[in-house]
């Protein structure tokens, strides 16, 4: 979508670039006239910030546009309904409303790429009408992921019906479903059992159980005074809590995505234990018996909830935390998990330039622990790179000041690139309509 915004037939050759959203993520101005290259296509993206941060930048417009014109280049500016009424000037007759995609479309072309057989027909369904008229591309997107988990659960083939009918009740939330079991089981071991399996869902019972007593021990919650051949063995215990178990691992609950609707449950309705679910987290990830993919897991679920509550510090924290102590041979090796972390996030289309200004900030911090530095130079060069290579750029230059030598090597590497390209940043990482059209809402 982005890609098309810019793109006509005749500039096939034309270079695409992205400014920042923000100052603060650029090391200049983010309107610098002295920037523009002839005939280039530029995104100025503002849609996702808070209506007030885009205010003193919208004011300089008018003359960008008058350096746009002279250099025969062209911008498109993505703003959301709150920030209109900052446009003024020759620049708000240029204004146009945005139509919405065909939804129909969209979940046809996701279905698609995920291989799932269905006919026209079966998206007729109903059900369906009001998704395809209102809900967001990212809502219709996880809407096709739900189908694909529905169909990987499935003992059998179903059709498309059946699947969709799974799909669409997870799509709601289970909102109301886990707040009503939360509400019917106060027992503290209850909840933390519950919440235990599902952020390990997928992994082996003892790791469970090791985090359900952990979140506990983080609560300062008293011990059972019971003994532990008096109380209900594992497996009851999961399965009161709807967990479902198989060949010793939590495979998962008796409804779709229900794992995911417990944390966004505790997540949203206890903001005052986040802190201790940051530090719970932390430990569950050290616990001995997960495999990478467990980790993987836990980091993206738990990325997931910092960013729905906007606490992505608590992600930013731990990620630096496991980079400091990355190379302690008295717990597991949770680099890759750090990258995992910030991967997520830079792809989050609401979150990303959050990300981006963390990344910023490392990278000028010439003490940067080693690995997380060599995280950063990866991320910058696979990640930020399509659709804004200008900060990538900015954060590569950054770390060629680290004080490690390998550091400065690696950053100074990425760099060398331009040698084949040539000297402007969106040279260095040219983003053609080809590849930008992967970021496309309707895949």
């Amino acid at each position: 979508m982005r890609a098309m915004l810019l793109h006509h037939d005749d500039d096939e050759r034309a270079r695409y670039r992205e400014l920042p959203a923000s100052s603060s993520e650029s090391e200049g101005d983010v309107l610098d006239e002295k920037a523009i290259q002839p005939g280039e296509r530029l995104l100025w993206d503002l849609a996702s910030r808070p209506p007030q941060d885009p205010a003193e930048l919208l004011i300089h417009l008018d003359s960008f546009r008058t350096t746009l014109r002279e250099r025969g280049a062209r911008l498109v500016v993505v703003l959301n309904e709150d920030q209109l009424s900052q446009v003024s000037g020759e620049s708000r007759p240029l204004l146009v409303t945005l139509g919405r995609p065909d939804g129909r479309a969209v979940l046809a072309n996701h279905l698609r790429a995920d291989e799932i057989p269905f006919s026209e027909a079966e998206l007729n369904d109903p059900r369906l009408d009001s998704h395809f008229e209102s809900d967001p591309m990212r809502q219709l997107a996880k809407l096709a992921q739900l189908v694909r988990d529905a169909q990987h659960r499935a003992s059998a083939d179903l059709p498309l019906g059946r699947l969709l009918g799974q799909a669409l009740e997870a799509l709601d939330g289970h909102g109301d479903d886990v707040a009503q079991q939360v509400r019917s089981n106060p027992s503290a071991h209850f909840r933390a059992l519950l919440l235990a399996a599902a952020l390990l869902e997928g992994a082996r019972l003892e790791p469970v159980q090791h985090a359900a007593t952990g979140l506990l021990a983080k609560l300062h919650y008293p011990p059972e005074e019971t003994h532990v051949l008096e109380r209900p063995d594992l497996a009851e215990r999961l399965a009161a809590v709807g967990a479902v178990t198989k060949d010793g691992r939590v495979t998962g609950f008796s409804t779709l995505a229900y794992g995911s609707a417990v944390l966004t449950h505790f997540w949203r309705y206890f903001p005052e234990l986040r802190r201790e679910f940051r530090a719970w987290v932390d430990s569950t990830m050290r616990l001995q018996g997960l495999t990478g993919r467990d980790r993987d897991l836990v980091v993206t679920r738990f990325a997931e909830q910092c960013i729905r509550t906007e606490q992505q510090g608590d992600l930013f924290s731990l990620v630096r935390d496991w980079s400091d102590r990355g190379e302690s041979r008295s717990s597991p090796f949770l680099l890759p998990q750090v990258g995992r972390a910030l991967d997520h996030g830079l792809a989050d289309q609401r979150a990303g330039w959050r990300f981006r200004e963390q990344i910023l900030r490392w990278s000028q911090n010439r003490t940067l622990p080693v690995d997380l530095a060599q995280v950063l130079i990866r991320l910058c060069v696979e990640a930020i790179v399509p659709d804004h290579p200008d900060q990538a750029l900015v954060r590569l230059h950054h770390l060629t000041r680290h004080q490690e030598d390998n550091v400065v090597a690696s950053a100074s590497d990425a760099l060398d690139a331009r040698n084949h390209c040539g000297n402007t940043a969106h040279d260095l990482f040219p983003m053609t309509p080809e590849n930008s059209a992967e970021n496309s809402c309707t895949r």
